[in-house]
């Protein structure tokens, strides 16, 4: 008994075959992906930017630190204030930080109150794979995808596993796995943990400033099982984790969970569909602050997907509820306590006509708070050549304003909401040319444009209320080129962005104009891999004035030291650099991760 081969949680099986990042150039082995259509499509063939992080990535960067992984993304930036667990923000293609559309499982897990995701909240030990999806794409997933998508997968193992870590700061987790498969079902379960005293966060100069330690204990459970019924695949799949933060004003917690049933399968050779249900529920309490955030969100999609022929077409309904609440921490009383509704309608057609490839996508978005938003996508690209393709599209977005910017009090008058806010908007462009003469060597150059209006600020007045006042045009290019050398594995891109405020003619807080990174990995035999890493950012604007660029430099190494057995170590910023990514606060010293993994044979 098989699951059904069109569906796309059949990527729970499809991403155990898939390779790293660093090697995918160099297998004849198809990279499949499934965020940018919301449909499967190989690398390769999809018009989008997309960048995979495989399990493989995770395992070889050596680090239960998301941002090691995601500084090296080209067209990603991340300010993080403070060390290990502490708030990170993440910039997509120069967009704000809302501007990111994240899914976990299928499942929207962003907070309503704020519209931001907490990154910290995030542990890399339940990642089997992400993926990187830039430009807007809103016309298959709705609002917040302005400057792009990313999706994490969560791990699917068979058999069982456990590591234990230790790193600077004081810093010790374990974790461990279990995993079943048979065919026609499969199980498993995986918790971990990761407690450090972390750094002092803030400088003299932050506000609130005490000259102590400021750590994170970050616990985390997840399970999933899944089931075959004939020609049909019922599934089931949890994340949630509790991440407590040290800070100078006090100790923060932030707690979530995302859970979703589904069922897909084929309806006949040509005819497939995917059905899901799925709750996400966050709590931030902050007691500096004397508040509490509480989003709770139950969203349903059912898609179906048409193969005819050479072509593809995908039909598909979308229904969330949102919650959210904000509550005095002393009182227990609610500041504000709204609710909304999305009913939304989308369709994307696909084709491959020889030398020419198109897509075209639409959606319709009705919200009871809001208003109804219509966006529209279109993508096509040209085989100029056997290892040439040039490639454009055009593509609409929207934010939706999130509950604190719609009804939020304020704090004496100042800061307030505004229930008459209407949609952030964008209408973005893009071409590329990419270059792949061999599986073993690949490079790809997009220029795009991204005009955004109607940007909420607090500028309304003498008591900054929220209204939609800004607009920003964000022009760049991406250039990216990996090649495997024997045992070497390199991969590189470069960034160049120009994110402006087209009023002020300032450049966007905190977003550096131009990026790099280089990674270079070498394997010695079968049990021995090495790597180096280095990223570099231009500098950037703050709130007080321009923060300085800087360079990083980090190692990695994997050991097996026994059959099952694995050693690892990385050490981050080798040259001691001193920087700054946010003014006020501090950024670590040369630091070291030390892993230890085992792995149970396989029958």
């Amino acid at each position: 008994m098989s699951f059904p081969s069109h569906s796309q949680l059949s990527l729970g099986l499809a991403s155990a075959l898939a390779v790293s990042t660093f090697s995918h150039a160099a297998t004849t082995q198809p990279e499949v992906v499934v965020t940018a259509t919301r449909g499967t499509q190989t690398l390769d063939n999809s018009l989008a930017s997309v960048s995979v992080i495989t399990r493989q990535d995770i395992d070889r960067a050596v680090t239960r630190d998301l941002v090691d992984l995601l500084r090296l993304q080209a067209g990603i930036d991340i300010v993080r204030s403070g060390g290990l667990g502490q708030q990170s923000s993440l910039f997509l293609r120069g967009s704000n930080s809302n501007h990111v559309l994240v899914l976990i499982d299928g499942v929207r897990i962003a907070s309503a109150n704020t519209g931001g995701y907490a990154w910290e909240n995030l542990p890399l030990g339940q990642i089997e794979r992400i993926e990187i999806v830039r430009g807007p794409r809103a016309a298959q997933w709705g609002s917040d995808a302005i400057g792009g998508v990313i999706q994490i997968f969560t791990r699917r193992d068979n058999g069982l596993d456990a590591t234990v870590l230790a790193a600077s700061h004081r810093t010790f987790g374990a974790e461990a796995g279990l995993g079943h498969r048979e065919s026609g079902y499969g199980y498993g379960l995986r918790i971990g943990y990761l407690d450090g005293d972390g750094f002092n966060a803030q400088n003299p100069s932050g506000f609130g400033f005490d000259p102590d330690n400021d750590g994170s204990l970050l616990r985390n459970l997840s399970g999933w099982g899944e089931w075959a019924l004939g020609d049909q695949r019922a599934s089931a799949s949890l994340l949630a984790t509790d991440n407590v933060i040290e800070f100078d004003q006090g100790i923060s917690s932030v707690r979530h969970h995302a859970g979703s049933v589904g069922l897909d399968g084929e309806v006949s050779s040509q005819w497939s569909h995917e059905l899901r249900l799925a709750h996400a529920r966050e709590s931030l309490i902050t007691p500096a602050f004397y508040s509490a955030f509480e989003t709770r969100r139950q969203q349903a999609d059912w898609v179906h997907r048409l193969q005819l022929g050479r072509q593809q077409l995908q039909l598909g309904m979308a229904w969330m509820h949102e919650t959210g609440e904000l509550i005095d921490a002393f009182s227990g009383v609610s500041t504000y306590d709204r609710s909304r509704s999305n009913r939304a309608a989308f369709a994307h057609w696909n084709a491959d006509f020889d030398a020419h490839q198109w897509e075209l996508s639409a959606r319709l978005d009705d919200n009871s708070a809001y208003g109804s938003e219509f966006t529209t996508q279109v993508a096509w690209a040209w085989q100029l050549a056997s290892h040439w393709r040039f490639s454009a599209s055009a593509g609409e977005g929207f934010r939706a304003p999130n509950f604190n910017e719609l009804y939020a009090p304020g704090f004496g008058g100042y800061y307030a909401g505004n229930p008459l806010l209407s949609a952030e908007t964008s209408e973005a462009i893009e071409l590329a040319l990419q270059w792949h003469p061999a599986t073993t060597q690949r490079a790809e150059l997009r220029l795009y444009r991204n005009d955004i209006d109607n940007l909420i600020a607090y500028a309304g007045g003498a008591t900054f209320q929220a209204i939609n006042i800004l607009r920003a045009r964000i022009d760049g290019a991406e250039l990216s080129y990996s090649q495997q050398l024997g045992a070497w594995q390199l991969v590189s891109n470069a960034t160049w962005q120009d994110p402006r405020d087209i009023d002020s003619g300032l450049t966007l807080l905190r977003r550096p104009t131009r990026k790099a990174s280089l990674q270079l990995q070498r394997s010695v035999g079968e049990r021995i891999h090495f790597g180096v890493e280095t990223v570099g950012y231009s500098s950037r604007r703050d709130f007080d004035g321009d923060l300085a660029g800087y360079g990083l430099l980090n190692l990695t190494a994997q050991w097996e030291v026994a059959p099952q057995w694995q050693l690892e170590a990385r050490l981050n910023n080798l040259l001691d650099r001193q920087y700054t990514e946010a003014g006020g606060f501090n950024t670590d010293d040369a630091n070291g991760w030390l892993l230890l993994r085992w792995r149970a044979a396989k029958d």
